[in-house]
């Protein structure tokens, strides 16, 4: 682990995204499959919806088409987090030497520890963006590699927040270009 003290950012970054792209074919299928039948899911309930206030016969079934609509993006929206948090655990997988599977990363992140510590993620990042959307620029860059750090270093919670933070403050060259929050 050595060797890796002394990269920087990019470099670190490159070492993880050249095997996960390897594996890209395995993962993608997964991934994809749910998130177009949803997107054609809202597509459908959103035409029937927009074809109902054409013609003017707003109704109960309007008000169903809109709840559906938004039901299927917020579903959407968790299928995307959970899917970006299960590729990021293959990536790390295959760093490590060890066969990528997108399922068996996809139960690792409903782990409690692992699910507890991205939930306190998603309230940093919501909190940053109630602060006028200032707020989430500075909590994006900084927990950047929370979950590489549950996986690889074994830390949850805001443990793994604010070793998130470090790495990613961490500068080995001093210049700006090469740091992780400028990344």
């Amino acid at each position: 682990m050595k060797e890796l003290d002394l990269l920087t950012f990019p470099q670190l970054a490159d070492r993880a995204v050249r095997p996960t792209l390897r594996c890209f074919g395995r993962m993608v299928w997964p991934v994809a499959i749910p998130t177009v039948a949803v997107t054609v899911f809202m597509i459908g309930i959103q035409g029937a919806w927009l074809k109902t206030l054409e013609t003017g016969e707003v109704d109960a079934g309007v008000v169903t088409g809109l709840l559906g609509f938004f039901a299927a993006l917020f579903l959407s929206s968790i299928w995307s987090m959970l899917c970006l948090a299960a590729i990021s655990i293959a990536a790390l997988d295959l760093v490590e030497g060890r066969p990528a599977s997108f399922w068996r990363s996809l139960r690792r992140v409903f782990e409690p520890r692992v699910l507890f510590t991205l939930l306190l993620a998603m309230l940093a990042h919501l909190v940053g963006l109630l602060f006028c959307g200032i707020g989430i620029l500075a909590t994006i860059p900084l927990l950047f590699v929370v979950i590489p750090v549950m996986i690889d270093q074994q830390v949850y919670g805001v443990a793994a927040l604010k070793r998130s933070a470090e790495l990613v403050r961490f500068n080995a060259t001093g210049r700006w270009a090469d740091s992780g929050i400028a990344q």
